[in-house]
């Protein structure tokens, strides 16, 4: 049994090692690849568990891709790269992202 744990951690490295490549090499195509894939898998599981469907809406799975893939992965990676750029560090942005929130409430 341990060959097999073995095995399966030596694919999941690869797999890790391919995946952080990818990202690295083609962020935005990954992240618009991967916001697709996390869409359609989050409304297809809310479907199925939480509203207790015995069939798949297909064109509101779609519209889940679609969105998951436009916004989330495309427009929300280029946007995130504003904030790194105009700001000094990440953990600037977070504090003013605290602040902000503690004033609106």
């Amino acid at each position: 049994m341990s060959w097999r744990l073995a095995s399966v951690t030596r694919g999941g490295k690869r797999w890790l090692t391919l995946t952080a490549d990818v990202f690295q090499r083609r962020p935005l195509a990954a992240n618009i690849a991967a916001g697709g894939v996390f869409g359609g898998i989050g409304d297809a599981l809310c479907q199925l568990i939480a509203e207790k469907r015995t069939e798949i809406d297909r064109r509101r799975l779609g519209a889940m891709v679609v969105f998951g893939a436009g916004y989330v992965g495309g427009a929300c990676t280029l946007i995130y790269r504003l904030y790194v750029k105009h700001t000094a560090s990440s953990a600037r942005t977070l504090l003013q992202i605290i602040i902000a929130s503690a004033v609106v409430l």
